[in-house]
């Protein structure tokens, strides 16, 4: 077909319009190409970060024995008796590999009762326990019978959003540094005065 002055015309009439009816697609694929981009180089989703409470008396701790705690059943039994838990069963069916769970009786009058404990291994859990592990810790406490209160334990940080979370809820957080502090209350000879 051979192209004729009127054709060229109408085609250069209509071409004004291809940048307004496409332009926007274009804009958008180039936006998300671009946004696909930078969450590669980041390496994860944003916003799904959160940052961890690290003060003098929050954060992850490196102590020795608040590592066996991590790696030892026993050594987790043994900081329940420490802290006057009795009847403590541990729940060894459960499917998380990073949670030892464990129920056990306060035998205090007023504020005793059913306690259930979880302890979160900090290898596989990671250095930061986000907001929607306590969330969950505390849905499965308001849902078990015959539990008064939770305790969640890590030798890692807990996140600042998790400790935002725990207003009016029957849940105590302990990280590394609290652990440390009752390990020091619990054994004194391991910590010399100077260290203390």
């Amino acid at each position: 077909m051979i192209a004729t002055p009127m054709m060229a015309t109408a085609a250069t009439t209509w071409a004004w319009l291809v940048p307004i009816a496409f332009g926007p697609i274009y804009v958008v694929g180039v936006a998300i190409v671009i946004g696909m981009v930078v969450i590669a180089l980041l390496g994860r989703a944003p916003g799904n970060t959160e940052l961890p409470a690290e003060t003098d008396t929050r954060g992850k701790a490196d102590h020795p024995l608040v590592k066996a705690i991590d790696d030892q059943v026993e050594a987790k039994i043994d900081f329940l008796l420490r802290m006057g838990f009795k009847d403590i069963d541990y729940v060894a069916d459960d499917s998380r590999p990073e949670v030892a769970i464990f129920s056990a009786t306060n035998p205090m009058p007023l504020s005793g009762g059913g306690y259930l404990v979880h302890f979160l291994n900090r290898k596989k859990m990671g250095e930061v326990v986000p907001s929607p592990v306590v969330l969950s810790f505390i849905s499965e406490v308001k849902h078990s019978e015959d539990i008064m209160k939770g305790i969640l334990i890590t030798s890692a940080a807990f996140s600042q959003n998790a400790w935002g979370v725990l207003e009016k809820a029957p849940v105590e957080l302990i990280d590394g540094k609290h652990l440390l502090a009752l390990m020091k209350m619990w054994h004194p000879e391991r910590f010399p005065r100077d260290r203390v």
